[in-house]
């Protein structure tokens, strides 16, 4: 039996063309802030992520991350102890990485892990004789390095060591090595660690670091918009220009608060921003600059200033560019394909000028409404439905709506604090995300008639109650994005990452930054590849990607695959089939064709425990897949092998 498996498996072909359930952490790109030598590496502290490169080979740079067997997501510093040959690594929370020469990493989590009354909030590391001295809100810590264990702890005033350092603290690196690594060695990562939005198109991540806690309304850091090549593996960095003119990422007049990519064109996206109006950029390079300085029809929130605040940003398919200038009357503006700035009345939208907006077009419904969403720190939140009438340029049969509280299918009324986030899922219903947990609109025309009618879905406790808890309720849901099977992807402030069901009635998964590589829980920002199943997720902290289950349908079933092939007998997870039409009947049967599981893909994929219909593992074997599309079109679209 032996020999026939393997003449089996041998004329199989088999091919990974992608890991289901794989992650990717992505570099920043900031300035090496520290620099440690150990043995013949250099480790380099860029933000709060870690790299190293050998000395005299400078040109490969390594980044560590929690795939690499750190067990910290945000660095507070590195410091070397010559006596002990060891690296240490302070994470912000208090737990520390010891990387020994060889690169063996040695955790201390006892500080991270025990619960301390007052601050405990780590201010600076020094290292003396082989001993680490960690300044904290209450005192000292020291630190064994070579035994990589606590010492003592004093609990005691530490006033005189306001730099955080007990000593003076000896650097293995100077600074002028420091810029000089600086000058050579650049990092292929994102621009900056806190990034707001994310939208993918055609093989390009678009990301910008719009202020991540907008309900500060600050926006002060520079501007800096990301280009992701998901062919090339190839990171881009385009500064916003500052009221001079420079894209060199040195002034701080820049804040950004929206992106939006062309959906004909990815080489064409906007970037609002919080002073200078919309930035329009083609080929990475800036084209126009819409202001009240330069447009009449562009307004300033105080005339003859560069304050031209810019909204949400919506670029439809016929090529008319929508976006809020916010703080003024007659807030939506369209550029039309021909270059003329229109200007449409939101009835009921108020104009408060230290807010800003997020805008979606409906996809999925007849109407394809323009969805305004009003975040106004201090101020009570606001939603507006606009309807041009499929006439951009005929402003006599616009319509608009707009409300600020919700009122539920029990008629229970909610006015959340914030309005986060708006996104269409694929049945045309329309998910509203507020700090109450999320609330779902499934017909927008009925909205439209009744603003503020919502419904909030219901899971069954199922303890012979009766009753029911609202999905998600109490929850910040911050952001969310749905994949080619149509679930839910919500991403929340300090709870991590969710997945539901289409329906919403599952929780699917919950990652957090102690079950996955998430930098940490506050998630700002999602984005999906529908052809990869790749989901793209913005933390505090960076960003990483997932690859999920779920990929968009193909046109045909020339390329199914299925994974892992052949199925060993020690693999424990989930079997994947990927590459079928949308809602593809399968049947997968034995070699004696006898049907061990039949389902309906959710997209162009398909999961399976390798449980058969008797609830048992399915034995070592050929199996079958015999796949059919909705009008019965197909046949038989792959084969596996379980040993």
């Amino acid at each position: 039996m032996r020999k026939v498996l393997i003449i089996i498996v041998a004329i199989f072909h088999f091919v990974m063309v992608f890991a289901i359930g794989e992650w990717k952490v992505f570099p920043v790109s900031e300035h090496y802030r520290r620099g440690e030598k150990l043995g013949d590496k250099v480790y380099l502290l860029s933000g709060n992520a870690l790299f190293s490169v050998t000395q005299g080979q400078i040109e490969h740079l390594q980044h560590y991350s929690r795939l690499d067997g750190l067990n910290g997501t945000s660095i507070f510093d590195i410091i070397v102890s010559s006596s002990a040959n060891r690296l240490a690594v302070v994470y912000v929370d208090g737990n520390i990485d010891f990387i020994d020469a060889d690169g063996k990493i040695t955790n201390l989590s006892d500080y991270s892990n025990k619960v301390i009354m007052g601050d405990r909030s780590i201010k600076g590391i020094s290292e003396r004789d082989g001993k680490l001295y960690i300044s904290t809100g209450f005192g000292f810590l020291i630190v064994n390095v070579a035994k990589g264990e606590f010492e003592a702890t004093f609990d005691y005033d530490i006033s005189e060591y306001k730099d955080g350092s007990y000593g003076k603290r000896i650097r293995s690196v100077s600074d002028e090595e420091l810029a000089a690594l600086n000058e050579k060695i650049k990092v292929n990562g994102v621009g900056s660690s806190s990034n707001a939005v994310l939208c993918y198109s055609n093989g390009i991540l678009f990301t910008a670091n719009v202020e991540s806690d907008f309900r500060s309304s600050s926006f002060t850091e520079t501007g800096v918009a990301s280009l992701y090549n998901t062919y090339d593996d190839v990171w881009t960095n385009i500064y916003a220009p500052d009221v001079n003119g420079r894209t060199d990422g040195t002034a701080w007049f820049q804040g950004l608060t929206s992106l939006a990519v062309d959906p004909n064109d990815n080489t064409h996206f906007f970037l609002g921003s919080f002073h200078l109006g919309l930035f329009e950029f083609r080929n990475n390079i800036l084209v126009n600059c819409y202001n009240g300085f330069n447009n009449v029809d562009i307004e300033s929130i105080i005339p003859d200033t560069y304050t031209t605040r810019i909204g949400g940003i919506c670029v439809d398919e016929q090529g008319y560019t929508w976006f809020v200038n916010v703080g003024v009357g007659n807030p939506l503006r369209c550029i039309t394909p021909s270059g003329e700035i229109l200007k449409f009345d939101l009835n009921g939208y108020a104009a408060i000028s230290n807010g800003y907006d997020k805008m979606i077009q409906s996809k999925y419904d007849s109407y394809h409404f323009k969805w305004i969403l009003g975040i106004r720190p201090w101020q009570q939140c606001q939603a507006a439905i606009f309807y041009d009438g499929g006439t951009p340029e005929d402003l006599s049969d616009d319509e608009s709506v707009a409300f600020s509280s919700l009122t539920d299918q029990d008629g229970n009324t909610y006015t959340p604090n914030y309005f986060n986030d708006i996104v269409e899922d694929k049945n045309g219903a329309i998910w509203l995300l507020t700090t109450s947990g999320p609330f779902v609109i499934n017909s927008q025309i009925d909205v439209f008639k009744h603003p503020g009618k919502v419904h909030r879905i219901k899971i069954p406790r199922n303890d012979g109650t009766n009753l029911a808890d609202y999905l998600l309720a109490g929850v910040d849901c911050f952001c969310m994005t749905v994949d080619a099977a149509n679930r839910k992807w919500i991403g929340t402030r300090d709870a991590g990452l969710y997945l539901l069901s289409a329906d919403g009635q599952t929780q699917i998964e919950h990652f957090t930054s102690a079950n996955s590589p998430l930098p940490s829980d506050n998630i700002l920002a999602l984005a999906y590849d529908e052809a990869s199943g790749t989901l793209y997720i913005s933390c505090e902290g960076g960003i990483v990607c997932y690859v999920t289950d779920a990929v968009g349908g193909a046109d045909n079933y020339n390329n199914v695959i299925c994974y892992p092939n052949p199925v060993r007998q020690e693999f424990t997870g989930t079997f994947h089939i990927s590459g079928l039409k949308d809602n593809t009947k399968i049947k997968i049967c034995d070699i004696s064709n006898n049907v061990v599981f039949s389902t309906i893909s959710e997209g162009g994929t398909v999961s399976w425990d390798l449980v058969n219909e008797s609830g048992q593992r399915v034995k070592s074997g050929v199996y079958i897949v015999y796949g059919f599309d909705q009008n019965g079109h197909g046949g038989v679209v792959s084969k596996f092998l379980v040993i």
